[in-house]
């Protein structure tokens, strides 16, 4: 409380025996260093992309209510996407605040898009706020990649409906336009509901595993390390109900994602 009133009400004067302050200013400022480098890379990305705007500004006819409605798509997308994946979070008992996860979702996304090998990035980047919050590494990881998979079932359900509509009468048709990715995901959704409920089968392999590195498992730390990650894994409790719900919100972050396309 007293550093927030020290960055917040900014009187300095009056904490200036405040213990850690010295860390805490040090803090600060690598805060706003941080800011500032983000708002320079900000101006080069304008000062380089400008020219070849203003080339094509002249053929743009943009209809502002048009682009309205394509922000608030896309914000409900962020919205959607993120209620999915605070969803599977809550199912290993860690709440995560809907501003929070929308916040980390939007900062993902654009480094996603933004970055050279931007999804592997971002997945660090998410991976990393998320344990900020005080979510094992299990339940993190095991988030992600549920996530990812709930996001490709739609997806792919999606892309058969599209089929259909497009005049797919056909069982080839229909499955040719994911039957194969439909069966890979939810074999993927089974493999993570069977890894949550009974995780004892991979501990032991990789256990064994362990066993037989050079150095085995160091006194029995790898196998502690094991034992916690299959206790955290189990203490998961994803129902069908849940997933259901996951894959609601991933069908619509990926409905709005096309509603914003066609703007």
């Amino acid at each position: 409380q007293e550093h927030r009133s020290l960055f917040f009400g900014g009187r300095f004067r009056e904490y200036r025996h405040v213990p850690g302050r010295r860390h805490y200013m040090v803090a600060l400022r690598a805060r706003w260093v941080r800011i500032a480098l983000a708002l320079a890379l900000v101006a080069v990305e304008i000062v380089l992309v400008l020219p070849h705007v203003g080339s094509g500004g002249g053929s743009l006819r943009l209809h502002w209510p048009w682009v309205a409605a394509a922000v608030l798509c896309e914000t409900a997308s962020i919205a959607t996407f993120a209620r999915m994946r605070r969803s599977l979070l809550r199912a290993g008992g860690q709440d995560v605040p809907l501003a929070r996860m929308g916040a980390l979702t939007l900062a993902s996304t654009a480094v996603n898009v933004t970055f050279p090998a931007g999804a592997a990035v971002s997945t660090g980047y998410l991976y990393k706020q998320l344990r900020r919050t005080g979510a094992g590494a299990p339940l993190v990881a095991w988030t992600l990649a549920a996530a990812a998979v709930v996001s490709g079932l739609a997806f792919t359900v999606l892309a058969m409906a599209g089929a259909v509509l497009a005049g797919g009468d056909t069982l080839t048709d229909i499955l040719g336009a994911g039957g194969l990715g439909l069966a890979a995901v939810l074999g993927l959704i089974t493999l993570l509901n069977l890894l949550t409920r009974h995780p004892e089968p991979i501990v032991r392999a990789l256990r064994a595993v362990c066993r037989r590195r050079k150095g085995g498992c160091e006194n029995g730390t790898g196998e502690s390390a094991l034992d916690r990650t299959a206790a955290a894994l189990a203490a998961i409790r994803q129902r069908w109900r849940d997933w259901m719900l996951a894959f609601l919100f991933a069908t619509l972050n990926w409905v709005w994602d096309l509603a914003c396309f066609v703007m």
